[in-house]
């Protein structure tokens, strides 16, 4: 007995010895340039909303990540994460659990009741040797699945403070639009009044009255457009801020911010240290690649020590007077299980390759977001000065082409076509001006702002 357990420890420390699984190198070097297209100096400060200087959306932000409902499930989701992690190192440790147990009997014989009691009590412990380091493998996939969804928070709060500076400056632009079609409403009416004056006088014909009812109506139309859909932003931002639409009302000016400097985009590299979404997927490739090797480990046997104490007497004050000790240890393993403990283990395979895909999408992703932000504000920008240009040439051709009806020299048709050009280039430029600020939230949210810093 004595040989055949000394011949099962010595192969199980000799095979201990041997590897199951290396870790996976992730080369991403050629997937990312060496710089990008464009580039800032200007430094994005640890909370990147304040780069617009908005104390109200500030305040919106900070509001926003202590009451959000989604913020609160990724809190959730950590902690449950976390708990996992702690749940898998217990497998390194001893487990030790008691028992205790009490009883009275009662017997009666020749008219003589008689009684007995007995009670016992026992610890037990057992511990698993993690000879192919199957259970330290364990308690690292956990780990980072606990740290990815750590950068999953994080990442879910530059997700949050975006949308939310987003949809605040669409209720801005909202605003000024309405207020721009408001003018124009009242434009189009004394417009309307003068040329069905005209009409009475006999200097315009029906057919100038008409378009010209067409044109108020149309600005009607979209100022009823243009309420509904800063009432909808409203309830979007209030649903952002963890409230009820019904009892929020944003009530902002109605501007746009010019853009502040271009920030210091960085080198493409930085990326995989500052945003976390990326951070997260390599944790979730890390922790595959430990599961792959725990499922690899189950393959092999596994050595478990046990012991026992356990006394018993009919007095509870002498159980531990007379007691019995055990130990004993125990090498099992798989014989024939159909081939189950190998499919799971190509199955983990099958998993770490596929989150090693996804992270070098991810990478490449990551690179085209800032390129596509930096690339949107450069032409938007461009295309924001020649609609300024194009305004300003559409007043002195509405002021021109009214001038030439006045003197006869023009039908309506031409002042009401110049009417419509100017008003909607005024329309084109607030959304283009938005437009840039978009750009430059979507650039703030491609580097992660100044996160990797407050984080």
């Amino acid at each position: 007995m004595k040989i055949t357990l000394l011949y099962l420890f010595s192969a199980a420390f000799i095979l201990s010895g041997c590897s199951t699984k290396s870790p996976e190198k992730i080369e991403t070097s050629r997937q990312i340039p060496a710089e990008f297209s464009r580039n800032g100096n200007a430094k994005l400060p640890e909370k990147w909303w304040q780069h617009f200087g908005d104390e109200r959306l500030s305040g919106l932000i900070e509001d926003a990540l202590q009451d959000n409902f989604t913020i609160k499930a990724a809190y959730s989701r950590m902690e449950q994460a976390r708990q996992n992690a702690v749940k898998a190192g217990a497998g390194k440790l001893p487990e030790v659990n008691y028992s205790a147990q009490g009883s009275r009997s009662r017997s009666k014989a020749m008219n003589e009741t008689a009684y007995s009691n007995q009670f016992s009590a026992g610890l037990q412990a057992s511990y698993e040797i993690d000879l192919w380091k199957r259970i330290d493998a364990s308690q690292k996939a956990a780990q980072k699945t606990f740290e990815a969804s750590r950068q999953d928070l994080t990442a879910a709060k530059i997700s949050l403070s975006a949308d939310i500076a987003e949809v605040w400056y669409n209720l801005k632009a909202g605003l000024l639009e309405k207020q721009i079609i408001e003018k124009q409403v009242q434009t189009n009416l004394k417009s309307l009044e003068t040329v069905r004056m005209q009409y009475r006088q006999g200097m315009a014909n029906a057919s100038d009255v008409h378009s010209q009812e067409r044109l108020l109506e149309a600005a009607k139309g979209r100022l009823i457009n243009a309420g509904k859909n800063v009432n909808l932003l409203e309830n979007q931002l209030a649903v952002l801020l963890g409230r009820e639409p019904k009892e929020f009302s944003a009530d902002p000016e109605a501007e746009i911010p010019k853009l502040p400097a271009l920030p210091e985009a960085g080198v493409p590299a930085t990326l995989l240290q500052r945003r976390p979404d990326l951070i997260s997927s390599l944790n979730s490739v890390r922790s595959a690649d430990y599961s792959a090797a725990a499922s690899i480990a189950q393959q092999y046997p596994s050595l478990t020590l046990t012991g026992s104490l356990s006394g018993a007497d009919s007095d509870i004050e002498d159980v531990f007077d007379n007691w019995l000790g055990s130990i004993a240890a125990g090498l099992t393993g798989p014989l024939f299980d159909a081939g189950k403990r190998e499919a799971e283990a190509n199955r983990a395979r099958a998993v770490l390759q596929e989150r090693i895909s996804s992270y070098r999408q991810n990478v490449i992703t990551a690179v085209k977001d800032v390129e596509d932000a930096l690339e949107t504000e450069q032409r938007e920008n461009e295309y924001f000065r020649s609609l300024q240009k194009q305004l300003e040439m559409a007043k002195k051709n509405t002021k021109s082409v009214k001038q030439q009806y006045i003197n006869g020299q023009q039908g309506y048709i031409y002042l009401l076509n110049a009417i419509e050009n100017q008003q909607e280039l005024e329309i084109s430029l607030v959304n283009s001006r938005l437009n840039l600020v978009k750009a430059r939230i979507a650039l703030c949210r491609a580097l992660a702002g100044g996160w990797e810093k407050s984080s």
